[in-house]
């Protein structure tokens, strides 16, 4: 451990109180050295607490009071997106804005590609995604209803378009796709 990182060298955070289940799943270093973790926490068996939690800890290990300053917990996103799901990749853009990348099962036991895209405030960015859900947009990457998309990695370019991995489990069987998104959630015509 680094002295004088956190508490001892270990930084740490509870997502939800009392935690039943808890599980960090992927975590990001912004360019000022900020780090975000991204996982789920549930309060029992049946309580979700958020399914796409986020927090960002400062270069120095404490929390960062500025990240959802007016929330319940400062420093913590505890974003909760309608149905079941969970982060596979957090990254960063180059302005250091988060962008949470996972899988969210709809009502039908169909998955989907989820991307949440974060401002540095902690809030939603009203800019990306679904009119409907702004900060939140949801994919079905081969328009097949019945076909299942799965997070499987994620990258940002340097130009903040994010490229996805994903399984995509249908009719055809298993395929391999890989998608691209501009920094409003909308897919990339091409690739750079």
């Amino acid at each position: 451990p680094v002295p004088g990182y956190g508490n001892a060298g270990y930084a740490g955070v509870s997502w939800a109180n009392p935690t039943f289940f808890a599980d960090a799943s992927t975590h990001a270093v912004d360019p000022s050295g900020a780090a975000f973790i991204a996982g789920t926490a549930r309060l029992s068996s049946d309580t979700l607490a958020c399914n796409f939690c986020l927090t960002r800890f400062l270069p120095d290990g404490t929390l960062d009071p500025a990240f959802n300053a007016s929330g319940p917990a400062p420093g913590t996103l505890p974003l909760i997106i309608p149905d079941e799901g969970y982060p596979v990749r957090v990254l960063t853009r180059p302005d250091g804005r988060p962008v949470i990348v996972g899988t969210i099962r709809t009502a039908s036991p169909v998955e989907n590609l989820v991307l949440a895209s974060i401002n540095l405030d902690g809030t939603l960015d009203q800019r990306f995604g679904d009119p409907a859900t702004p900060g939140i947009g949801r994919y079905d990457l081969d328009g097949n209803t019945a076909s299942s998309d799965y997070t499987v990695d994620a990258a940002m370019r340097p130009s903040g378009q994010i490229v996805v991995l994903a399984q995509v489990q249908g009719a055809l069987g298993f395929r391999i796709a890989v998608a691209q998104f501009v920094d409003d959630s909308v897919f990339a015509v091409g690739f750079e």
